[in-house]
């Protein structure tokens, strides 16, 4: 059975710098756009429309640095909204690492809707995380089919 990956809390200058960033994406969407975000499904909703009406037109440079301040917001967003804590893992990826262990890759998964598109949006990640830190709480039963 593979082990998790060692981590270390971010705090300090590095978790203010984050905030920092975190702060420059709200300022960005209301500038440049007159969008509020908040630490909401709208806003990550409207963030993930916003990876892709222009992914297509950046560098593979700037889709990164897009990726990552778009991820760092993602990151808050999830801790306001589930709790957990950012860490640095053993191979350098930051992450939200939650009490139960689990971790949750915000950065990874805004470089993928990069790449990828919707496909691999960010929305589902923050909308699922509920579903996989409380599986006692998911629906049982079949799914409702659509227009039901």
């Amino acid at each position: 059975m593979p082990s998790s990956p060692e981590f270390e809390y971010i705090t300090g200058d590095a978790l203010q710098a984050l905030e920092g960033d975190c702060q420059d994406v709200i300022g960005f969407a209301h500038r440049d756009f007159g969008v509020d975000l908040s630490f909401n499904d709208e806003s990550i909703i409207w963030l993930s429309s916003f990876i892709e009406e222009h992914r297509r037109n950046m560098d593979a440079d700037t889709r990164h640095a897009y990726a990552v301040k778009l991820g760092i917001f993602l990151g808050f967003a999830i801790i306001n909204h589930h709790g957990g804590n950012w860490v640095s893992t053993d191979d350098n990826n930051i992450a939200v690492r939650f009490p139960s262990g689990a971790m949750a890759f915000p950065f990874s998964k805004a470089d993928k809707q990069f790449e990828n598109g919707i496909v691999d949006n960010i929305y589902g990640l923050y909308r699922n995380i509920g579903r996989l830190l409380n599986p006692d709480k998911l629906q049982q039963g079949p799914l409702p089919r659509q227009g039901e």
